[in-house]
């Protein structure tokens, strides 16, 4: 089956994740990337076509046989009425957590609903991992990494690790600044919790990369952080976004760095056990067959 995966830019998260898939399912799939921001909109011919977000449908091709779906918890900002627009010819509709599952199942029901698939995020255990001890193994060090959008909670973690008293080192960029992969897998080294604060990520990808190089993680309910945390076992859960629940588990980390170590080394067997690529890709696989009746 020729496969058309549709990306904005070719440095962009969407074009890794791409990638991976392409990696883990090539002999199944003649799958070609399709970065439309750079190459404008892609050609005719597909068996069919997959985009990561329902806006992007407007990129396919008359009649292309697609499946769309959602990255984050913003599809409100369209409206439901659009977001039904964008899906209504689509195959099938997919989402990277089961809280936006959730959210989709509840827009879409009834005898006409689509199918709704749930195809979580994975990461590149091999390539994101522990290359070096961290350099400072006495005082906590907490990471965040995100474009500068306050709904990426940034100011949030800023002020927690302010009252708390400990060091915060996020990276904050654009796109046409960010750090290469090879860059933002040596910034993890450093760390002991990477802090997820945002109201919008459906799957925090940071989350996992940190995770897969030996860092514990410290979230809110938000994305696919409730399937992935195990509270306290290989990071922190948080019931809210609120500051106060940020300082008190900031606290409890900077005084008990040992316990914050074993976090980060259970949070690399929970990548090894369910969130590579390679198990993850199944998730896409059995879509896309079931969608088209390939296999």
């Amino acid at each position: 089956m020729r496969l058309l995966i549709l990306t904005d830019v070719s440095t962009w998260a969407w074009q890794r994740k791409a990638e991976a898939l392409a990696a883990v399912l090539s002999g199944d799939y003649d799958i070609t990337i399709w970065p439309v921001v750079e190459l404008g909109p892609p050609p005719a011919g597909f068996d069919l076509y997959h985009t990561f977000d329902f806006p992007n449908v407007g990129h396919l091709p008359a009649g292309a046989r697609h499946v769309t779906g959602i990255t984050a918890h913003v599809w409100r900002t369209w409206g439901e009425e659009q977001v039904r627009v964008w899906a209504e010819r689509a195959e099938g509709v997919h989402a990277n957590s089961l809280l936006l599952v959730a959210e989709m199942e509840a827009l879409f029901s009834g005898p006409d609903a689509p199918p709704i698939w749930y195809v979580p995020n994975g990461v590149d255990e091999a390539f994101f991992h522990r290359t070096r001890p961290r350099a400072d193994r006495e005082h906590l060090v907490v990471g965040h990494v995100g474009k500068p959008n306050p709904r990426k909670g940034a100011y949030l973690l800023r002020e927690a690790c302010a009252r708390a008293d400990v060091e915060f080192r996020p990276v904050q960029r654009r796109w046409n600044t960010a750090l290469s992969p090879e860059e933002i897998r040596d910034y993890y080294q450093d760390l002991h919790l990477l802090a997820v604060a945002s109201d919008m990520d459906g799957t925090p990808n940071p989350a996992l990369e940190a995770a897969a190089c030996g860092v514990a993680v410290l979230s809110n309910r938000i994305g696919n952080m409730p399937e992935f945390v195990v509270d306290g076992v290989n990071g922190w859960l948080l019931v809210d976004r609120d500051i106060d629940a940020y300082v008190e588990r900031l606290r409890e980390a900077a005084a008990d760095l040992d316990r914050v170590e074993a976090m980060g080394a259970a949070a690399r067997m929970t990548i090894e056990r369910s969130w590579t690529w390679r198990l993850q890709a199944g998730y896409y696989d059995a879509m896309w067959s079931s969608t088209t009746g390939a296999r």
